[in-house]
């Protein structure tokens, strides 16, 4: 109860210097929203903003702070903070050090991700945005928030309180509801190539590259242009919000009354664990989507891994997918883990599974008649990485059944956090040890924290 009262208090303090920042320095506020992909989209937008206009100071966290503690952290340009007394201490010290000597940004892009019912006012108490972004509804957080009719109805707020233009995803069904309460302009855009959207794609074309091993050649419309060029980005989805971002810039160009760079190609660096792509033995590539994971996620993940093996590498070479289970689904985990079953089941070679929720999933792959042997089932995400590994050994060392292209082979990895740590199975497939630092969750504490999990599920 102690802990409960200090944490809401020290939440309140740092709401307080959040909204002096905003009230001294007035920002123009660009908000994120959404079930799944607002922190990629959130970090498309920012980068799309900062190539095409770089003398715009532009702040947002490299961090995936969520919340109102982190909304409030991100705000104050706090970009590390740890649980404890000491960290605490220094995060308010620094906090009351932004009230008074924050630099003036022009633009925030801010995340505004919650976990509960009534915590997107809290958000907006401290900073309503200028231009909303909504990405996707999900069942993700349902077992703090329920169905996803209701968190549909918490995340609108943000899109109802934004004050000059919101984007809204056309293909969603739960935000094409969303266009009757906003006095702000309205820009829908689609994730669907060629769709009837006020923003989007036409096509989008993935291609090797010598520098990111993959980039997609794309052509964009945003109302008033259209942009013919290339991007590091393998989901046509997230190709989505590099449109976005371009409508962005071409407003606050506007506003500026500056010029936009003319560039052909746009690059970005996403988080870890985000569509990291990793070379292995043998010419086998490793997807890692591991940071987190929802029904739509991994559906949208097998799409992308689907278009790389026909549409790239176009030979027989295995598909793996290493899925983990997904988290905070409440009443709907059973039911979301056994639909997943029906999108895995088209086209893997090979699936395995870490966690108990997935047993749902083995379960339903059963049904619909997968083969029971290309199914692996692990509570350690170490041991399904090993795994993984042998296989492709043996596929290569197996000289009676070898063949060139089986014996390479596309992995992609999607679960949730806490406990599920795919991280750790990608960490066993690396060819190069300097790609560790590339994965998500590698700070001292957090494997700290594994460490002993892995411990307590070994003996």
């Amino acid at each position: 109860m102690i802990k409960k009262t200090f944490l809401s208090l020290y939440t309140s303090l740092l709401g307080y210097c959040a909204r002096r920042v905003i009230h001294r320095t007035h920002p123009y506020i660009i908000g994120v929203t959404g079930s799944v992909g607002k922190t990629t989209a959130r970090l498309i937008v920012t980068q799309t903003i900062q190539q095409l206009l770089p003398h715009v100071h532009i702040l947002t966290s490299p961090k995936n702070f969520n919340g109102d503690m982190g909304f409030s952290l991100s705000i104050l340009g706090i970009e590390s903070f740890t649980p404890s007394l000491g960290g605490y201490l220094c995060g308010m010290g620094q906090a009351i050090w932004s009230v008074v000597f924050a630099p003036h940004y022009d633009i925030m892009v801010l995340e505004y991700g919650i976990d509960y019912p009534g915590e997107m006012d809290k958000l907006l108490s401290i900073a309503v945005p200028d231009i909303g972004i909504i990405t996707r509804i999900d069942a993700v957080h349902s077992q703090q928030m329920g169905d996803p009719t209701h968190i549909a109805e918490q995340k609108r707020k943000m899109i109802d309180a934004s004050k000059d233009i919101v984007f809204l995803n056309m293909d969603d069904v739960y935000i094409k509801q969303m266009d009757d309460r906003t006095d702000a302009d309205i820009l829908w855009y689609s994730i669907i190539d060629g769709a009837l959207g006020d923003i989007g794609y036409t096509h989008a074309t993935l291609q090797t590259s010598e520098v990111s091993l993959l980039m997609t050649e794309v052509e964009l419309f945003t109302g008033d242009r259209n942009w013919i060029g290339s991007v590091n980005i393998l989901s046509k989805a997230l190709v989505s919000y590099v449109a976005i971002g371009m409508s962005i810039v071409s407003v606050i160009a506007y506003r500026r009354q500056e010029k936009t760079q003319e560039l052909n190609h746009l690059s970005y660096h996403l988080q870890p664990g985000r569509l990291s792509l990793f070379q292995w033995i043998e010419q086998t590539l490793i997807i890692d989507s591991s940071y987190n994971a929802s029904p739509a996620s991994i559906e949208a993940m097998l799409g992308v891994a689907y278009r790389i093996k026909h549409d790239v590498y176009m030979d027989n070479r295995p598909l793996i997918g290493i899925i983990g289970e997904m988290r905070e689904l409440g009443d709907l985990s059973e039911h979301a883990h056994r639909t997943i079953a029906g999108i895995l089941g088209q086209g893997l070679d090979q699936i395995i599974l870490v966690g108990q929720e997935v047993l749902y999933t083995m379960d339903e792959l059963q049904k619909i008649g997968y083969p029971i042997e290309q199914i692996k089932h692990f509570t350690s995400s170490r041991e399904a990485g090993k795994r993984v590994k042998q296989y492709i050994i043996d596929k290569k060392n197996n000289r009676k059944t070898w063949n060139k292209d089986r014996s390479k082979a596309l992995i992609f990895v999607k679960g949730s956090q806490n406990t599920i740590y795919l991280e750790e199975a990608v960490k066993e497939l690396l060819a190069d040890d300097a790609d560790i630092s590339k994965l998500g969750r590698q700070d001292d504490r957090r494997m700290e924290k594994k460490e002993k999990f892995f411990a307590s599920i070994e003996t």
